[in-house]
């Protein structure tokens, strides 16, 4: 089985929310396509509770390439056992926090920085690339 991993990424930013003033704004989105290159993929969702550290499970993927993670709150994430934390902030008191990448990954924490609300969300890591 291979697996097919589409992705369409269109930053457009501009000075006003009519989008007239605009200070990038590319005529096209910037897509990139997998075609048929991975073989295994895992996704599930998370609650972590207040104050709680969670490392997430990649299922039979033994070889990530590619990680998304979409939470409802902030919170920090740590990659590939480093100390550092990125901080995943939600972009306003409403919608999600989103982390996409491409990359070479073998492990991943989400830290809850809520100490009183729980942390919820989905996440989806594929990867073991064709031989």
């Amino acid at each position: 089985m291979a697996i097919r991993v589409d992705h369409t990424v269109t930053p457009q930013i501009s000075r006003d929310s009519d989008q007239k003033q605009k200070l990038y704004f590319p005529e096209t989105a910037q897509e990139a396509v997998s075609l048929d290159v991975f073989e295994r993929a895992a996704n599930s969702v998370l609650e972590i509770a207040a104050s709680g550290v969670e490392s997430l499970g990649f299922g039979d993927v033994a070889d990530v390439r590619g990680f998304y993670l979409e939470v409802d709150q902030d919170c920090y994430v740590r990659i590939n056992g480093s100390l550092d934390n990125i901080p995943l902030k939600l972009p306003s008191t409403t919608g999600t926090a989103k982390l996409f990448m491409e990359a070479d990954l073998n492990a991943e924490v989400t830290q809850n920085l809520s100490s009183t609300a729980v942390l919820s969300g989905v996440y989806v890591v594929w990867g073991d690339p064709t031989p």
